[in-house]
Order: C-alpha cells, then sequence, then structure tokens
C-alpha cells in the first residue's frame, strides 16, 4: 500500500497507524466481553505482526489471544455464545491471521 507513496504521506500514515494502535492497547480491556474483544485482541496481533520493532508487544499479544480463543472457543469448536454467525466471522478473521504468522515465520503461540 504504500509502496509508491511520497515520504511526507509515508511517515504521517505510519504515525496515525502508530496512534491508532496504541489507542487500541489501551482500550481493548474496556473491550466488551466476547466477539468484539476478541476482534480487538486480533487487530493488535495483525498490528504486532505487520509493524516493525514490535517483537515485544507480539509476545504479549500473542498470549492475549490464546487466552481469549481458549476462554471464547469451547471444547466442541463451537463460541462461547453459541452463535454461528459469531463463529463464521471469527474463522474468517482467523484464517488470514494465520497466514500472517507464516508470512512473518513467527509460530503462533499454542496452549
Amino acid at each position: 500500500m504504500l509502496h509508491d507513496a511520497d515520504m511526507k504521506f509515508y511517515r504521517r500514515f505510519l504515525r496515525n497507524l502508530t496512534r491508532q494502535v496504541r489507542y487500541l492497547q489501551r482500550s481493548v480491556k474496556a473491550t466488551r466481553d466476547g466477539v468484539p474483544r476478541l476482534q480487538a485482541v486480533m487487530a493488535l496481533t495483525y498490528a504486532a505482526l505487520c509493524m516493525q520493532g514490535q517483537a515485544r508487544i507480539l509476545k504479549s499479544i500473542t498470549r492475549k489471544l490464546s487466552d481469549e480463543l481458549t476462554r471464547q472457543v469451547l471444547p466442541d469448536g463451537g463460541h462461547a455464545s453459541r452463535n454461528p454467525g459469531a463463529l463464521i466471522e471469527l474463522l474468517l478473521d482467523l484464517l488470514p491471521l494465520r497466514q500472517a504468522f507464516a508470512a512473518r515465520n513467527v509460530p503462533p503461540r499454542r496452549r
């Protein structure tokens, strides 16, 4: 997306993206439990995988992601809400996240 961008736009874009990620980090605990919180944690995981210099954050956020998945995905594979739509929505977010882990050659945390 930033391949042919001029340097001024590039810096402004990354500064804004960093600001948005910091805001999400501060607000994730206050996010409504369930799918919204899991999606917020997934968004932070994407950011940590895709932005430079995020190794420390990646370690902590993958731990949070693993904890949320363990808490929200039941042993039978369903979501804790028992809403089949929630499960589909989460899978559509989780499959590309798995590819992002593979592309960065970072193993996802497993319990």
